[in-house]
């Protein structure tokens, strides 16, 4: 169990996973709803016409994207409506609040981050959060000018700094330094991608591992096919899944999982929005529980769990 109240000295596992699941508001729960049927109804026309493979949706949206080129006006418009459900999936307004409810606790608790997002402006909009409860982030994104960047993260990584805002990591990941406690508020769209922000905490800090909080919307792929493969990436026993607001930020760090991710696909719209959030189809696993798509992911799944004395 994580003590929340003293210095984070001795994690008790390496690194230790909490996902918070969060709800859309009405509004957005009616546009999901209207636009998936809008979605599949797309694809049976397309589907009509030449082959979808729906049980890989990479292919699936290279597929429709070639279609779309050619002049497929019902291709086009399902590759359209996919980016507005993943639009919707990045920017729904329960995960930007639980985005400010986790920043705010570590500050509270005196802990260092990295915060990882999607998109440039919702960085800023973290950072400046951060700023008005008191605290100083940098903001890492590719827009920046290298020098600018570099110095940034130099200003984090000597602590000058309490949080690193990174945008899109992936290319300079080894620049991310290593952190108590890695948030990933959107952004994980393939296991690789996943790995690439465990990274930080996974390496810890003075050797220890450390925490991933990650901001999940509940009832769509990204829960299914993110959420519901932490387990292949760190083990299941490393792993929590909790419903927010139901389960406070510090509640959901010492408490057993509340809430079991949603694994079910409804319709060909699901794997088309997988796709377009990038998240791909189910882990396949070993018997270790690590994921046989990326071997990084055996890093976690098979190092041994030290539990606290």
């Amino acid at each position: 169990m994580i003590d929340v109240t003293t210095p984070w000295e001795r994690p008790p596992v390496p690194l230790r996973g909490v996902d918070l699941y969060v709800s859309f508001g009405a509004a957005e729960a009616e546009m999901w709803r209207r636009t998936g049927q809008e979605l599949t109804a797309g694809l049976r026309r397309v589907a009509a016409r030449r082959p979808l493979d729906v049980d890989d949706p990479a292919r699936l949206m290279r597929r429709l994207a070639r279609a779309a080129a050619e002049g497929d006006g019902s291709a086009a418009g399902a590759l359209r409506l996919a980016h507005e459900r993943a639009r919707l999936v990045r920017g729904a307004e329960g995960r930007r609040a639980c985005a400010r409810a986790v920043v705010g606790w570590l500050l509270e608790e005196g802990y260092r981050a990295v915060v990882f997002h999607e998109s440039i402006a919702a960085a800023e909009e973290i950072a400046d959060s951060i700023a008005g409860r008191g605290g100083r982030a940098v903001v890492d994104h590719e827009q920046r000018a290298p020098r600018d960047r570099a110095a940034d993260v130099q200003r984090y990584r000597e602590g000058h700094a309490r949080m690193l805002v990174a945008v899109r990591p992936e290319e300079g990941a080894d620049r991310i330094p290593p952190a108590p406690v890695s948030v990933v508020v959107s952004g994980s769209r393939s296991p690789r991608q996943r790995l690439a922000r465990l990274e930080p905490a996974g390496r810890g800090v003075e050797g220890h591992g450390g925490l991933f909080i990650s901001i999940l919307v509940e009832g769509t792929p990204e829960e299914a096919f993110v959420g519901g493969g932490d387990a292949a990436l760190l083990g299941a026993e490393r792993v929590a899944h909790h419903r927010w607001p139901v389960t406070s930020v510090r509640d959901a760090l010492v408490r057993p999982s509340s809430h079991e991710p949603w694994v079910g696909i409804d319709s060909p719209a699901d794997l088309l929005t997988a796709s377009a959030l990038g998240v791909g189809g189910r882990l396949p696993r070993t018997a270790a529980g690590a994921s046989t798509r990326d071997p990084g992911a055996r890093r976690y799944a098979e190092a041994p769990v030290e539990h606290a004395g």
